[in-house]
């Protein structure tokens, strides 16, 4: 059947006889990702469809040769999956992408991004979501390969384990434990182990759906932190998400106009995405407060394929730029 370019993901379902689901199990012959610090894989297996422009046309989103695996195996980074004791005293992971020629004595240290997933039905192993369903590792090495970006370090952590309701499975994300973990675990542990930036301007923060949201709340309360952000399919417009002001608090906006450094922004969403107006309704009230940002609308919905395009285009046209 004709297919796109690009990565997709994919998984088995098991049923019972009256439908519902039994187990999600990825390919055994083409294993997800695990981390090797806690035991806890990811969701979904991967496969990469090649771009031919006579199969697949010219449109300005059909070569996506971008998420394929880099052809050159020296010129691929890595990714190292660790744990830390987090916010809550209980074991969480981390996935590090590492690029190619990574050079922990270099003078200058790696810009650094951290970057949030969005709730699943998982507690565990979110960390791993970006790094393999998302593509991020094989992204950046062909984009770094090709000079389209500077070598730089992703983070990637779990923030679900801040879930709220039961087996941490609510809509809402505990905001004030992700902030007391970014800033007081997180940080500190990639900046005790791996060369990067601790300065806001080599630092950025982004993520998808409630990763987006839980960006939009380190922009609006965080600001000093980061000097770029990225808030992709969802954002926190009037506190609705974790009990969080919102862009639409006075003290927010009170505190947003008043910015004489201010940072980066870039607002994204898919074309059928659910995320795209509280985006859209979050860039409209920066504007109204004089901040400045790029948005982005890709042809996708609320998905991968939304999030692999959206971090490509960050990642070559946004970042440290």
């Amino acid at each position: 059947m004709p297919l796109s370019s690009g990565a997709f993901v994919y998984n088995f379902r098991v049923t019972a006889a009256n439908g519902d689901q039994i187990a999600r199990l990825d390919d055994p012959i083409n294993p997800t990702m695990t981390n090797s610090a806690t035991g806890i894989r990811s969701l979904s297996s991967m496969v990469y469809v090649p771009y031919d422009a006579a199969k697949q046309g010219t449109s300005e989103w059909a070569d996506r040769s971008v998420e394929l695996p880099q052809a050159d195996a020296g010129k691929r980074g890595t990714v190292q999956t660790v744990s830390y004791i987090g916010a809550d005293s209980t074991e969480h992971g981390l996935a590090v992408y590492l690029p190619a020629g990574y050079d922990a004595n270099r003078t200058e240290p790696y810009k650094v991004l951290y970057l949030s997933h969005g709730t699943s039905g998982d507690i565990y192993g979110d960390e791993l979501r970006w790094m393999n369903e998302g593509d991020v590792p094989n992204i950046l090495d062909n984009l770094i390969a090709e000079g389209k970006t500077e070598p730089f370090i992703v983070v990637t952590m779990n923030n679900q384990q801040y879930g709220q309701g039961a087996g941490h499975s609510g809509p809402n994300w505990k905001y004030s434990d992700i902030e007391t973990d970014q800033i007081h675990y997180i940080m500190p542990y990639v900046e005790s182990h791996y060369h990067v930036s601790t300065t806001a301007e080599g630092r950025a923060y982004a993520g998808l759906s409630m990763g987006g949201s839980t960006t939009s709340n380190m922009l609006m309360h965080h600001t000093e932190l980061f000097g770029y952000y990225g808030v992709w399919s969802y954002a926190n417009v009037d506190g609705s998400f974790g009990g969080v002001a919102g862009i639409t608090d006075p003290s927010v906006r009170k505190h947003l106009s008043s910015l004489t450094v201010k940072p980066k922004i870039m607002l994204a969403a898919g074309n059928w995405d659910f995320g795209q107006e509280p985006v859209k309704t979050f860039g409209k009230n920066l504007s109204e407060l004089g901040l400045d940002y790029t948005y982005l609308q890709v042809p996708a919905a609320h998905d991968w394929e939304c999030w692999q395009l959206t971090f490509a285009n960050a990642a070559e046209n946004f970042l440290w730029k």
